[in-house]
């Protein structure tokens, strides 16, 4: 995480009456520190820091809270990028694709249907999706940042939360509309498709064309610095559908023991487990999406023996069976 995320959280705090001198001993962290943007911090000390603010104040919505008082959008090459995209499409499809400049905390997909569009986000830890302080930022900023892409008022048809309680306020229900799901598989937000056809109120081609490139060139210094989670999604996507995908089998890949790469992920409070559940989850919604395999071929790609296995580890996932996905999607 760069350092630019708890500055903001620290100038949230203060909005909230909070003074920042009293709050940066508590994670350790220096104001010289916070002066290097090109420097990164533990994704923890994030969520440390919430939390504190939240026990000083009160305040349950911190994540909302956040994404209202800091209009990141506009911050720092990757807002600006996204600030120029034509559309409100190719703005997130540019947050999506250079993430690692700022934050990358998992993926997040676009699943399309006929009217709608669903933005669903699949962390490398689980650990993540139990802070509502972290989800709420992620996931109220997918709104409040389209309302400020396109000087519109978007509104979710749908949103699906994993913590399980939330302050039902008028705040929370100013965001996230009337729709919410709390303490589901996986965090989402659905979209009109008018919506997301919405153009961006800054759009430029040409600066949006010279801001990607120094994305792109920005995205690769980081990403040759991967997370071991990172490597390790990486390696099992491409192995799932050549037979599946073990520890040992990763292990091996980036040339380290099976029981080191497991201390590893749990030093970036990951698993393995969740890593490949997340890896498979993912690309069964690009298999079903594309139309094309059965649910016994999706199977075998995923690493599954038999399809009701996988129809199983499906409902886990999103409640739903594979066949009604088809019928809805």
């Amino acid at each position: 995480m760069a350092t630019l995320w708890i500055s903001n959280l620290l100038d949230t705090a203060q909005t909230l009456g909070i003074d920042r001198a009293l709050l940066l001993p508590k994670i350790e962290i220096t104001e010289a520190k916070l002066r290097d943007r090109n420097s990164h911090i533990p994704l923890q000390l994030w969520h440390q820091l919430a939390q504190e603010i939240q026990r000083i104040s009160g305040e349950q919505n911190i994540g909302i809270h956040y994404i209202q008082q800091n209009a990141a959008m506009a911050v720092g090459l990757l807002g600006m990028a996204a600030m120029t995209a034509p559309t409100l499409q190719h703005s997130w499809d540019t947050v999506v694709r250079y993430r690692h400049i700022v934050l990358n905390v998992g993926n997040t997909r676009f699943v399309e249907t006929n009217d709608s569009v669903v933005m669903r986000w699949y962390p490398y830890s689980r650990a993540i999706t139990d802070s509502k302080y972290l989800v709420d930022a992620i996931v109220s900023g997918w709104v409040i940042n389209s309302r400020r892409l396109t000087g519109k008022k978007v509104i979710p048809l749908n949103v699906s939360l994993t913590h399980p309680t939330a302050e039902d306020t008028a705040l929370f229900r100013s965001i996230y509309g009337d729709n919410v799901a709390l303490n589901q598989h996986y965090n989402s937000i659905e979209f009109r498709k008018e919506d997301w056809n919405l153009p961006v109120r800054y759009a430029d081609k040409t600066v949006h064309h010279l801001l990607t490139t120094q994305a792109e060139k920005e995205a690769s210094i980081f990403k040759s610095n991967l997370t071991v989670a990172e490597t390790v999604e990486y390696h099992i996507k491409q192995q799932l559908p050549l037979g599946g995908a073990t520890v040992q089998s990763i292990a091996n890949k980036i040339n380290v023991s099976p029981r080191t790469l497991q201390r590893q992920l749990t030093k970036e409070g990951t698993h393995f487990k969740d890593l490949l559940d997340n890896a498979r989850h993912e690309l069964a919604l690009d298999y079903l999406q594309e139309g094309t395999l059965s649910t016994l071929d999706i199977a075998l790609k995923l690493g599954y023996n038999q399809s009701s296995s996988f129809c199983t580890a499906f409902k886990g996932w999103t409640g739903i069976s594979p066949s009604m996905y088809f019928d809805t999607k």
